[in-house]
């Protein structure tokens, strides 16, 4: 029998399509070296990165929910470089059951790396939001992307109900961020990914408040998302756009 991942209190989640030990502390530490030794320089080789608003970053008192705009492969692995070590350490991601999880061994890949569990994006998907609360509940925070699925305009897409019933069914806080750039260095179709500079805005916590109803958080959430995907950087023209943010004063290292 698989074991389930298991979060601070010793209380249990639902168990994902993986082997359980990636959750436990073994998993962690052998993810904790995967990531910083192999993930997080690979990515950053090819897109060097600057964090802004890392200050709403030192507000955030685990569990949160993390949602950002989705464009890219690159999208997951960037915004765990971007989050503090005291959030990406008890965070998993929900990624999608038909991409990642069409085999064990690409699966258990996945949630060895980067902490995924599956997801259904169509048919079962309340089921898989259950689990994600579940998950929540039992003190794990959670990435999740809300558009659903990689938007091939690099704009954002409509946010989708499911993040915002998770944050009024359990009270925990909703993290925006948005990420500039990756529909440039690894967009939807390609695999070859272009060397070129990225920035990741931070937003505020957005609160669910009492009485809120999840099509008025949806709104909310969408609405810091947009805000975000209105700081694009001032790259200037293609031609003379910066590929190396890194060069800059505000240039991010792990924090972990």
């Amino acid at each position: 029998m698989p074991e389930v991942p298991r979060a601070p209190g010793g209380r249990t989640a639902e168990p994902s399509l993986t082997s359980g030990w990636v959750y436990g502390l073994a998993g962690c530490a052998l993810r904790s070296v995967i990531q910083r030794a192999v993930l997080f320089p690979l990515a950053g080789a090819f897109s060097p990165m600057r964090v802004r608003g890392r200050e709403y970053l030192r507000e955030v008192v685990p569990p949160v929910i993390v949602v950002g705009n989705h464009v890219s492969h690159l999208d997951t692995p960037t915004i765990l470089r971007a989050l503090p070590n005291s959030i990406r350490r008890r965070l998993v991601v929900a990624a999608a059951r038909d991409y990642f999880y069409r085999g064990r061994i690409r699966g258990t890949l996945a949630s060895l790396s980067m902490a995924t569990v599956p997801f259904d994006r169509k048919e079962d998907s309340r089921a898989s939001l259950a689990k994600c609360e579940e998950l929540l509940r039992a003190g794990w925070s959670l990435l999740i992307f809300p558009e659903g699925t990689r938007n091939e305009t690099g704009q954002l897409g409509r946010v989708r109900h499911g993040v915002a019933v998770l944050a009024v069914e359990t009270g925990v806080p909703v993290l925006p961020l948005f990420v500039h750039g990756l529909a440039q260095v690894l967009p939807k179709g390609t695999v070859a990914p272009l060397p070129s500079g990225i920035v990741v805005d931070v937003g505020e916590l957005v609160h669910s408040a009492k009485g809120d109803s999840a099509d008025g958080l949806r709104a909310r959430i969408e609405a810091a998302l947009v805000d975000l995907a209105s700081r694009r950087p001032d790259w200037g023209s293609t031609a003379g756009r910066e590929p190396y943010p890194h060069r800059h004063t505000e240039h991010t290292k792990d924090t972990g």
